[in-house]
């Protein structure tokens, strides 16, 4: 009997996807690479043999970007709050803003975001790798493996063997050469324009009850729900980048955050403007009674502007929806 084959040993490689209860790993053996991930609590592995690559594609994607101009914008938003609020308020509002700037920071030192697929004759398969600077040295990693198994070839090389053809066949059209692949487009899914529709007509009730009947209670609830529709507008813009998602999506997301910072801005100049003219007149301010001055000049706007912003997305997303069913087409047998 011949013995049984040693298992095959296994090296952690940089780079990790986590989501909300899943968590995939990246493992490298002497003749293929281990994808490793946990759902909830099952286990699932699948195994890329070296020989099989056919290429593997880094790309960089917008969600840095995108992540950094959320995190700046919430955190601008909460440091403002801070600086226009007293005692106990300003200790409240002191924490989030300060997990907020902590969060923005990490992600701005760990650097740029990217996607990573490796291709082979069965399937396209996405790499759990996040960042640009691991990626990198995964790839330095499993590009000597690679080469091994499956023998080396210079750049040129391979240009020339792909415009080889028959002597009959027409010219081959110049190809062109590029450094960074094309960009990696993604099946995308407005769930984050929804819940932004959502936010956008549960902010516009909530300033309809609060214009004429506001107290302590519903102007705590309006601040949460007007903070929830920067969030919804912010996660909308990262969720639609590099996907199949028409620019219809994209105008939606950026439109109605720059509509709830031009509702913020004007209730800062609004309220500075009141203080203003309060300390003319030799009194304290009184922020309750600035606060309720301002919502009801600012809160027939920010209802209307609410309103259509909801409406608008509403649209949008019936139009993917019709879309996305005729995009089949039935033939008759």
């Amino acid at each position: 009997m011949t013995p049984p084959a040693p298992p095959p040993l296994y090296r952690r490689l940089p780079g990790r996807r986590r989501g909300l209860a899943t968590s995939a790993t990246l493992w490298q053996a002497d003749d293929h690479l281990l994808v490793a991930e946990v759902r909830f609590w099952t286990e699932s592995y699948r195994r890329i043999y070296y020989r099989d690559i056919q290429a593997i594609v880094l790309g960089q994607d917008g969600r840095w970007l995108a992540l950094n101009l959320m995190f700046l914008t919430f955190g601008t938003l909460l440091l403002l709050v801070v600086a226009g609020t007293q005692g106990g308020w300003r200790i409240f509002w002191a924490f989030p803003a300060a997990l907020v700037v902590l969060l923005g920071s990490v992600h701005f030192l760990r650097g740029p975001t990217c996607a990573c697929e490796v291709t082979t004759p069965l399937a396209t398969l996405r790499l759990p790798l996040q960042r640009v600077r691991p990626a990198r040295r995964t790839l330095a990693l499993v590009r000597s493996r690679i080469e091994a198994a499956q023998g080396t070839a210079t750049r040129e090389k391979i240009v020339a063997q792909a415009a080889e053809g028959p002597p009959a066949a027409p010219p081959a059209a110049p190809i062109l050469l590029s450094r960074t692949p094309p960009p990696l487009v993604r099946p995308g899914q407005p769930r984050m324009h929804a819940v932004l529709c959502a936010a956008l007509v549960l902010d516009a009730m909530v300033t309809v009850y609060q214009w004429p009947h506001g107290n302590t209670v519903i102007d705590s609830v309006a601040v949460v729900t007007f903070f929830g529709c920067v969030l919804a507008s912010i996660f909308a813009i990262v969720a639609q980048n590099r996907t199949d998602l028409g620019p219809e999506f994209r105008w939606f997301g950026v439109t109605a955050l720059g509509a709830q910072i031009l509702l913020f801005v004007a209730g800062w100049i609004f309220l500075f403007a009141g203080m203003i003219k309060q300390a003319g007149a030799g009194g304290a301010p009184q922020f309750p009674a600035l606060f309720a001055s301002g919502t009801e000049a600012i809160g027939p706007y920010e209802i209307a502007m609410q309103s259509i912003l909801a409406l608008w997305g509403l649209v949008v997303l019936l139009r993917w929806r019709r879309a996305r069913k005729t995009a089949w087409i039935s033939l008759t047998t």
